[in-house]
C-alpha cells in the first residue's frame, strides 16, 4: 500500500518521500484526461513565472494533496470526504508547512465562489464541472459573504491560486512529468524550514482531528 509521507524532522529526507509519493499517486489520480501531477506542475511553473513567492509556488504544487490523500489514506471511505479535498489537505499541508502554504488551499472554495461573483471573465472560462462544484460549495458569494472573505488572512493568495489553477484547465499540463518536480525541491525545502516548530508526524485520518505533537517512530500507526 502506498504509503503518505511523515515529517521526520529533516526538510531534505521529507521532500524526497514527498515527492517519491507524489509521483505515484500524483500519476494515478486524474483531472480529467490529465493527471493531478502534471496539473499541479502547471499551476507551480506558472506561479514562478508570475513572478509568484515560495509560498505561493508551493501552494500552487502542493494544492492537489487532499485528492492524493483521499486515495492513499481513504480509499475506502470517500463518499463525503471527496467533496473535502482542499479542507483534507490544507489540514495536511499545515503540519509541515507556514500558513502562507495551507492557508490558500483551505480557501481555495471560497476564492472561487467570491471570483465567480465578482469576475465575469473568470465565471467564463469555468467548466461545466466546476460550475457544478461552486454550486454545491455554496453558490457565488453574497455582498456580506464577499466582506468577511476579503478580511481572511491570505486572501489574496487564495485568489492567485484559484485563478492559475483554473488557467490551468485551459491548457494542456500532458508535457509534465515526474522528472519536472525536482525544479521545485529549493522552493518546498525553503516553505518547510520556513515553517514554526511543533510539527506532526501523525498521518491524517478520516476524521480529520487536527494535527498533535505525536512520539511514534515514522512509519508505526499513531495512538488510538
Amino acid at each position: 500500500m502506498l504509503t503518505t509521507p511523515h515529517w521526520t524532522g529533516d526538510a531534505n529526507t521529507f521532500v524526497d518521500t514527498l515527492f517519491a509519493w507524489m509521483k505515484v499517486a500524483g500519476a494515478v489520480c486524474r483531472c480529467g484526461s490529465e493527471t493531478l501531477l502534471s496539473r499541479s506542475l502547471c499551476v507551480a511553473d506558472r506561479a514562478r513565472a508570475d513572478g509568484a513567492g515560495r509560498s505561493d509556488i508551493c501552494a500552487g504544487l502542493l494544492h492537489c494533496v487532499g485528492t492524493m490523500l483521499i486515495y492513499t489514506d481513504f480509499s475506502s471511505d470517500t463518499g463525503n470526504i471527496r467533496s473535502r479535498n482542499y479542507e483534507i489537505g490544507a489540514r495536511w499541508l499545515s503540519g509541515m508547512f507556514p500558513h502562507s502554504v495551507a492557508g490558500p488551499v483551505r480557501l481555495l472554495p471560497d476564492a472561487r465562489r467570491w471570483l465567480f461573483a465578482t469576475d465575469k471573465a473568470f465565471r467564463d472560462i469555468l467548466s461545466d464541472e466546476a460550475l457544478r462544484e461552486m454550486a454545491y460549495e455554496g453558490g457565488p458569494m453574497t455582498g456580506p459573504e464577499r466582506q468577511v472573505f476579503e478580511g481572511r488572512e491570505g486572501f489574496d493568495a487564495a485568489i492567485a491560486l484559484c485563478r492559475r489553477i483554473e488557467w490551468s484547465k485551459t491548457r494542456s499540463c500532458t508535457h509534465w512529468t515526474a522528472h519536472d518536480l525536482d525544479r521545485f525541491r529549493q522552493q518546498v525545502i525553503g516553505c518547510l524550514l520556513a515553517s514554526p516548530s511543533g510539527r506532526s508526524v501523525t498521518p491524517a485520518r478520516p476524521n480529520y482531528d487536527a494535527p498533535v505533537p505525536a512520539t511514534h517512530l515514522p512509519g508505526q500507526p499513531a495512538a488510538g
